[in-house]
């Protein structure tokens, strides 16, 4: 029986430009980022490449209060993480990641009913006629009949979108009461393997905030009028959050050191 050579993976040198990836960026420039991106790759052979992402939430606190301080945040709840590669085939990426939910839809109907009351005496006495008329009582009736279906079903907090030579990840919390915070924080690690037609092994990444948001010291979610005021004292700290609208990179694998 023929024992088959185990898979010998290196890491891959990568020229990225620009450099805007948590290993080139600066401190400065990394601490006014809600989101970041970490970007390396390794191969296993000659025309593929597995390309691995660390995509960063990170919140921003913000010192608040002159008695009593405390950090407001500004953050985001949702982002997505996109590769691509140029003149290359998909070949496979992470997948979606479930959250069991359950379901409940509701349905009322009311029903209404009136009614009315007016009894009426007629009669004739000898020559003359008798008609009694002593008045009337109206009644209304109400009720409400509901019916109801509970239900379980999953939701994606993590989606991968296949596009051929490119997949894309869509990253967001759960609607409704958290229990710790109402923003993203932490690392999400996606990867994507690539198989390409030409010498030359490039790409790009991309990773985008879904929104800018902002948050008090309890990690809730503040109302319009305080998310003014918290741009407000943003400004008067000087505090410029960067890279609003997401880091984006190309990448081309360094194959001057090979023999």
């Amino acid at each position: 029986m023929m024992n088959k050579s185990p898979i010998v993976r290196r890491s891959a040198a990568l020229v990225i430009e620009p450099p805007m990836v948590l290993a080139l960026m600066r401190l400065e420039e990394r601490a006014r980022c809600v989101m970041l991106l970490g970007l390396d790759a390794e191969s296993s052979n000659s025309d593929s490449l597995r390309v691995r992402l660390n995509v960063v939430f990170q919140p921003i606190p913000v010192r608040r209060g002159p008695f009593a301080p405390n950090d407001y945040y500004v953050a985001t709840t949702g982002g997505s993480a996109r590769l691509s590669a140029s003149n290359a085939e998909l070949v496979e990426y992470t997948r979606g990641s479930s959250l069991a939910v359950q379901y409940g839809v509701r349905a009322e109907r009311k029903v209404e009913g009136h009614g009315k009351l007016a009894p009426e005496l007629k009669g004739k006495v000898g020559a003359m006629d008798l008609e009694f008329k002593p008045g009337s009582v109206e009644h209304a009736t109400q009720s409400t009949l509901s019916s109801g279906v509970k239900f379980a079903s999953e939701e994606m907090p993590l989606v991968p979108i296949y596009q051929g030579d490119a997949v894309e990840w869509r990253i967001d919390s759960h609607r409704g009461e958290k229990a710790v915070r109402d923003f993203l924080a932490g690392n999400v690690y996606l990867e994507a393997t690539f198989r390409w037609k030409t010498v030359t092994k490039s790409g790009s990444a991309h990773v985008r905030p879904s929104d800018i948001s902002f948050f008090d010291h309890s990690r809730r979610q503040l109302s319009s009028c305080k998310s003014i005021l918290m741009r407000f004292a943003l400004w008067r700290k000087g505090i410029d959050i960067a890279h609003c609208n997401g880091i984006e990179v190309t990448f081309v694998e360094d194959q001057s050191g090979r023999l």
